[in-house]
């Protein structure tokens, strides 16, 4: 019995560490975040080198920010190797690098900062798990953008005083939502949070914060907290469904989101620690990136 003993508390340690991984990941990467704003960019890129040292896969802005920090420390070299390494990972186009042209092109010039711009960066053929939540991604958003497309550009412009038919169908949106938040609980308990992590393609996060109920939040929180902690799911997305949960419960809110119009309190502070999300500025410098 002591030999088993001994042999699963280094197991239970381990999956403890792991578990907190993520969460002290983003914790460190905020730091590095305030540290850019604050322009200390060998301090911010040492906080940054830390955080994805205790992840298995860093993201897009991960590499980005080192990219700009070493910008800074006038370092072309690796400079260039962050930022390609970010264009790889990146979902988004060349659009963020564009509007940050001024961190770049200095140090490149403008021909070589073009050439990084125009390279091809595109992915390879999702996998079979990939291609599958993908698939389940886009038949949950396209149910959704049909009821509100038909709701907001037809019922509501064509028939904007018949409360009887905007009631029916404001109904028939919440029925809808309804459905779409259980299919979205099946996957999560099945694979997890969809996001870009999980499906390598698409970070559709924000998509499935509409129209999920205070109701369904409470069920999932602890859930939603696991997966923020396997980095499946992104903190701040967690407190804007948090503090919407708080505020369709008639409850202040817990942390700093975009449904959060309180003052950053100790307690707040301490709340977005535990899950590692950003607060005040960089809250929007994350979101940004």
């Amino acid at each position: 019995m002591y030999k088993i003993i001994t042999l699963l508390i280094p197991l239970l340690i381990g999956s403890i560490s792991y578990g907190q991984n993520y969460i002290q990941y983003h914790n460190l990467f905020n730091e590095g975040c305030q540290l850019i704003s604050d322009g200390l960019y060998a301090d911010a890129k040492e906080k940054i080198l830390d955080a994805i040292d205790l992840v298995d896969q860093p993201l897009s802005v991960d590499y980005f920010n080192l990219a700009k920090c070493y910008s800074q420390l006038h370092a072309p070299e690796i400079t260039e190797y962050y930022l390609i390494a970010s264009l790889k990972l990146s979902s988004r186009g060349t659009k963020k690098y564009i509007e940050h042209s001024l961190w770049f092109e200095p140090i490149f010039g403008k021909e070589k900062w073009e050439a990084i711009l125009n390279a091809d960066y595109s992915k390879g053929e999702p996998t079979d798990l990939q291609r599958l939540l993908l698939e389940k991604i886009d038949t949950l958003l396209k149910i959704k953008q049909q009821f509100m497309r038909l709701y907001y550009d037809s019922i509501e412009v064509y028939h904007p005083y018949d409360s009887l038919l905007l009631g029916a169908y404001q109904d028939s949106i919440t029925m809808n939502n309804e459905i779409v938040s259980l299919e979205l609980e099946k996957i999560i308990t099945e694979y997890g949070w969809p996001g870009y992590r999980l499906n390598g393609f698409t970070n559709m996060d924000y998509s499935f914060t509409d129209g999920r109920s205070a109701k369904w939040f409470y069920k999932m929180e602890a859930k939603l907290i696991e997966e923020i902690d396997k980095g499946n799911l992104n903190p701040w997305t967690f407190v804007d469904m948090a503090d919407r949960a708080q505020g369709e419960s008639k409850l202040p809110c817990k942390y700093n989101g975009l449904f959060c119009n309180l003052d950053i309190t100790p307690e707040i502070r301490e709340n977005c620690k535990k899950i590692g999300a950003p607060l005040g500025q960089i809250k929007y410098i994350r979101r940004l990136n």
